[in-house]
């Protein structure tokens, strides 16, 4: 059974991270807007979970809340294996490693992790998603 939004928004509440400051908003309302945004764009569920999602381990250009990874099993329990690969994916990939890539039509596409500097391949489904 599926998540519903509540249920998503409760778990970001329960973690205390809705009220901590990001891009002139609160994580919560930025993490909502960035869904909302998915809606619209027609994503699939999985997209607009991994969207709601897409910066809870901390990006390379937001840190003021990171979920700690031995919490990791948890969210992909909540939220899916498929969209927390890509959520993952968002706050892990070395940005520059990921606009290497644009162009290139078939895969696979490495995308260098930021901290490990060690590369996770996506395929090209998952590449276009992540984007």
């Amino acid at each position: 059974m599926q998540p519903t939004f509540k249920d998503l928004t409760n778990y970001i509440i329960s973690l205390g991270a809705a009220d901590i400051s990001h891009t002139d908003k609160t994580y919560l309302a930025h993490a909502i807007g960035v869904y909302n945004d998915m809606k619209a764009w027609q994503g699939n569920d999985d997209l607009c979970r991994a969207a709601l999602f897409h910066s809870i381990y901390g990006t390379q250009g937001f840190q003021s809340f990171t979920l700690p990874m031995d919490r990791q099993p948890e969210l992909r329990s909540l939220i899916g294996d498929y969209a927390e690969k890509i959520a993952f994916a968002n706050c892990f990939m070395d940005r520059a490693s990921l606009d290497a890539q644009i162009g290139k039509m078939t895969g696979p596409y490495p995308i260098v992790h930021r901290i490990t500097r060690e590369e996770f391949v996506l395929s090209k489904e998952e590449y276009e998603d992540l984007l």
